[in-house]
């Protein structure tokens, strides 16, 4: 079942469980690719819809709830968060899902929003323990830049010698080839659908950059917890913000 959730407001920001008439307003703010560069989803263009029905239809099952972002001084929609992972049972939920127009990255709206959603599940719902996930795949696209000799080393020290073999080179060049051509489909087909105006480069890099997010994200995980306790909430909360501010400019965790 849904779990029961208020507005959250706090002095810069309302944070409203989401409902269809968020929709259009939504739409706008996720339509930029700088939001989706460094995430596992992409929300943006013809992906919008997607996002959004999915969430509804968690909200409907109580996997999530999730929240529209509006910004209180002009009522603006700036973006999303939600709680995951929802075990009240067990006493602990997860914040997650967060992203926002670039123009409020780096402003109170990101550390007041984890705030607001803090204070509720610890006041509100009662629960122990709060966590926050963080993955490299939220880092810079320059982290690629040192990441991708690794996998190169990684098949040196695994093949050795036999690198150099005739028949893994043509092997390894075959599943390159195949893994190109999977890659270039999906957005050759999008482009020339009558619902989109991205051109073919720019769903291509969307695609590219969704797919390593994921390796990363599945590769390099960090995971935060935040407990009940004065002290912990203290210290905990500020720790978040610290880790999560300095590991991507986007801010979404």
């Amino acid at each position: 079942m849904p779990l029961d959730v208020p507005v959250l407001t706090g002095q810069w920001v309302q944070l409203e469980p989401l409902r269809p008439e968020h929709r259009e307003s939504l739409r706008q703010a996720a339509n930029d690719e700088q939001i989706w560069a460094h995430t596992l989803t992409a929300a943006n263009g013809p992906y919008f819809d997607v996002w959004f029905d999915d969430a509804l239809a968690e909200q409907v099952t109580g996997r999530r709830a999730p929240f529209a972002v509006r910004r209180v001084a002009d009522g603006r929609l700036l973006g999303s968060s939600s709680y995951l992972d929802i075990h009240l049972k067990h006493n602990r939920i997860e914040i997650g899902s967060t992203w926002y127009m670039p123009a409020v990255w780096g402003t109170v709206v990101n550390p007041e929003c984890k705030l607001l959603l803090l204070q509720h599940a610890f006041d509100g719902l009662g629960v122990n323990r709060v966590a926050l996930v963080m993955g490299l795949a939220m880092t810079s696209n320059f982290a690629m830049i040192g990441f991708s000799p690794a996998f190169l080393i990684a098949i040196l020290w695994i093949k050795k010698r036999s690198f150099f073999n005739i028949r893994f080179l043509v092997t390894m060049a075959s599943l390159g080839l195949a893994g190109l051509l999977l890659f270039l489909v999906l957005p050759a087909i999008n482009s020339s659908s009558p619902l989109t105006d991205q051109s073919f480069w720019q769903l291509l890099k969307i695609s590219l950059g969704h797919q390593k997010s994921q390796v990363l994200g599945f590769l390099f995980e960090a995971r935060l917890e935040v407990g009940n306790h004065a002290s912990q909430r203290v210290v905990g909360f500020h720790l978040a913000l610290f880790l999560f501010e300095r590991a991507g400019r986007s801010l979404v965790f």
